[in-house]
């Protein structure tokens, strides 16, 4: 009698414990689910990240986990085999994510990288920008001038708006950049200024503040000011 009983407690002390790492699972698989939901939404913006490809391992090992542990908590009589779920759940969480390389199955409890999402597409739209703004720069000198490239960019961003991939886009204006201008309403634009005489020109790149949702920003620099790139022919 007493044996049962300790063996009891202590199934029970485990399946506790253990169902605490895969609550977590399924409340990182299920806030990436909501996060891929609002980048499907039309009028909302968010980083290009495979959210629901994300979302799928940490809902099912979290939800796989929650079924072992709650099935030895409800019932006395359930063999502690049902702990290998949450186990495992458990070593999913603290084993894989400190692998240095691996596949979409085996991410971090937070991303995949080694910093915020909305930080990894900065990173690379500052890249992208300098990619973009050199060859704007080679084609101007060999045309003699820097001239407006219109709708001829069609290189992707690293942003979505409605599960579609923004493209970058250039927009020309004439004001001088001394003076300062409100961010587009829209991530992945590349504002360009052109000197008159058209030997030198400006740019400047918008982002996402965060994630997901509708407030953009200049891209910085590594400094926290707005990031502008110079282009001259002279």
């Amino acid at each position: 009698m007493e044996v049962s009983l300790l063996k009891r407690l202590g199934g029970l002390s485990l399946a506790v414990l253990l169902i605490m790492p895969s609550g977590y699972a399924f409340v990182v698989g299920s806030g990436r689910l909501a996060l891929w939901s609002m980048a499907q939404q039309p009028n909302q913006y968010a980083v290009a990240y495979p959210y629901l490809a994300d979302a799928v391992p940490w809902m099912a090992l979290g939800l796989l986990g929650l079924i072992g542990s709650l099935a030895v908590i409800t019932s006395g009589q359930r063999s502690w085999r049902w702990l290998w779920f949450p186990a495992v759940t458990l070593l999913y969480c603290l084993l894989f994510p400190l692998l240095p390389s691996y596949g979409w199955f085996f991410h971090r409890a937070h991303h995949p990288m080694s910093s915020q999402p909305i930080e990894w597409a900065q990173d690379l739209t500052r890249w992208d920008f300098r990619r973009i703004t050199g060859d704007l720069t080679v084609k101007a000198k060999s045309s003699g001038g820097f001239s407006c490239p219109g709708d001829d960019l069609k290189v992707p961003s690293r942003f979505m708006s409605g599960g579609q991939t923004l493209v970058y886009e250039v927009r020309c204006v004439d004001r001088a950049i001394r003076n300062a201008i409100s961010p587009p309403t829209r991530p992945a634009i590349i504002l360009m200024r052109i000197s008159e005489d058209r030997q030198e020109a400006w740019f400047q790149v918008t982002t996402l503040m965060n994630d997901t949702g509708e407030w953009v920003t200049w891209v910085s620099n590594y400094g926290g000011q707005d990031f502008v790139i110079h282009g001259s022919i002279k």
